[in-house]
């Protein structure tokens, strides 16, 4: 038992920080004022991704954002390229977490490979660069086979004549795929590795930060536990809301949870808003686990430090479930096509014709499941297999069969997109609950209408699936005929050794297993 609470977590954080003496707020949480450069950093990522907006107004149909992205990335400048690239800062040993996506991708330095190679072939649509991240490794993605026009040698599979902004941009997928690793992917193996960093110092110090002649490191160790709390939040959403009606417009972890609850109509304390201005129940939970290891690091104790980062890796990886959910999910129809193959009988996904709008979706279904991957491999790599072959940039499911037509790209499977997820929430340390039902938008009248919330895939039972709190900390293993039978070619076969044995669940007692 780590605290008996969350209101005991939170009374003792807050009395630990008032011995610190001055401090700053971050979304409710008190952080030592050396955590302000890291809250900042933020903007870097946003101007990132506002150059990369269309920059000749609303029919820009060049690639000329994209070039302007790739001489930010260039830049070794301090608040552009220099500073992306330097992701993760902290380097002195590498954390379980960060391990994880590491030992899948087969390299240290996959992340850079992956954005080098989706800006060499966007820039570059008339050669076939090769794959990304390069050499060994799984979770390849092929930028080529996915937004290159074979007919034409062009950037934008399914770019045609624009016809509206959204229609505008041949290198939209491209850039989605930029811009969703270095925010999410990047930021995540950030925050692993100052928590880390954090755990180090603690150790190699035999740290008691609260202890009168505690060496400076210790309380060195603080500010590192603060500055991935800053890394997480972020200045735009410092306050926890950051525009006039309080929905996100933030570039970080914290902001992903707050637009995906929003689509699976689980925003709010009670979990049961659609609306993006309540914030994510997720992003509560997350901030009461920081705060919790702020005070085990006060207090010099590694061991649950340690148990704590497992926790918050765990559930930093919601939001980008959530999102390769919805993505899979709106690629899984196509021009008026029954869907046969979603979860949820009856329910269509979303048509797309000529356009770069299905683009701009395998982008952002590629790149969210970039973040996902070596967590669902390291539980079980035939989930990883299968889900695999559905997200794939430029795999079976997501590049055309042949000269582009609309007809032409196969329909991802979001069966088993949804149940390599599913089935391998007891060893990710999450719930059913915690993700939620996918809506995106659907009500009872129409969609995103205002009308009452109606699911178009259902989530899964936690008591079922080994996931509820009553099942907390044993964890039963998934149970019922039809959940066993579904879920049996995806789990097993763990790519950590172990890994699938590990119990690590947050519930109302902050209780570690």
């Amino acid at each position: 038992m780590i605290f008996s609470n969350v209101i005991m977590a939170m009374a003792v954080w807050c009395m630990g920080s008032a011995q610190a003496g001055t401090t700053i707020t971050i979304a409710g949480y008190e952080a030592d004022p050396s955590a302000d450069a890291y809250l900042q950093r933020d903007i870097i990522q946003k101007n990132f991704e506002a150059i990369m907006a269309d920059n000749e107004g609303p029919l820009d149909a060049t690639c000329e954002a994209l070039q302007l992205g790739k001489d930010f990335w260039d830049s070794n400048d301090a608040d552009k390229g220099g500073y992306l690239k330097s992701l993760p800062t902290y380097t002195g040993s590498e954390s379980d977490e960060w391990g994880e996506y590491t030992d899948y991708y087969g390299s240290s330095n996959f992340h850079i490979s992956w954005v080098d190679q989706a800006f060499l072939q966007g820039l570059n649509p008339g050669t076939d660069v090769g794959l990304a991240p390069q050499g060994t490794g799984n979770g390849k993605a092929n930028f080529y086979a996915a937004f290159v026009n074979q007919d034409d040698g062009e950037s934008g599979v399914f770019y045609s004549a624009a016809t509206s902004s959204a229609q505008a941009k041949k290198c939209v997928g491209f850039e989605e795929s930029v811009k969703k690793a270095t925010s999410y992917v990047y930021q995540f193996g950030e925050i692993m590795q100052l928590l880390q960093n954090a755990n180090d110092l603690v150790t190699n110090s035999n740290c008691i930060a609260l202890r009168v002649q505690s060496p400076g490191s210790c309380l060195d160790a603080v500010k590192k536990w603060d500055a991935a709390v800053a890394i997480f939040v972020g200045s735009i959403e410092q306050t926890g809301a950051d525009n006039s009606v309080g929905g996100p417009t933030g570039y970080t972890l914290w902001s992903q949870a707050e637009k995906r609850c929003a689509n699976f109509a689980n925003c709010g304390v009670n979990g049961d808003s659609d609306s993006n201005t309540d914030t994510a129940p997720i992003n509560y939970k997350i901030m009461a686990l920081f705060a919790a290891g702020r005070q085990h690091t006060l207090q010099g104790q590694a061991s649950e430090m340690k148990a704590i980062q497992r926790l918050i890796s765990n559930k930093l990886g919601v939001g980008g479930i959530q999102g390769t959910m919805r993505y899979a999910w709106r690629l899984s129809g196509q021009t008026g096509i029954e869907n046969t193959l979603a979860l949820t009988p009856g329910i269509d996904a979303p048509a797309f014709g000529d356009g770069p709008a299905p683009d701009k979706e395998v982008g952002e279904m590629g790149t969210f499941g970039m973040a996902s991957l070596p967590k669902v491999w390291a539980c079980s790599r035939n989930a990883e297999e299968k889900l695999y072959g559905e997200l794939q940039i430029g795999g079976p499911k997501t590049a055309p069969l042949g000269t582009y037509d609309s007809s032409s790209r196969p329909s991802v499977n979001f069966d088993n997109v949804k149940l390599a997820f599913e089935c391998n929430y007891y060893c990710l340390g999450i719930t059913c609950e915690e993700v939620g039902s996918l809506f995106d938008g659907q009500t009872t009248t129409g969609n995103n209408d205002g009308g009452t919330p109606l699911e178009r895939s259902k989530t899964c039972n936690d008591g079922k699936m080994g996931t509820s709190i009553q099942n907390n900390p044993t964890c039963k293993k998934i149970r019922g005929n039809p959940e066993k039978k579904r879920c049996k070619p995806f789990v097993k076969r763990p790519g950590v050794s172990g890994r699938d044995k590990i119990r690590f669940f947050y519930n109302d007692a902050l209780t570690v297993n």
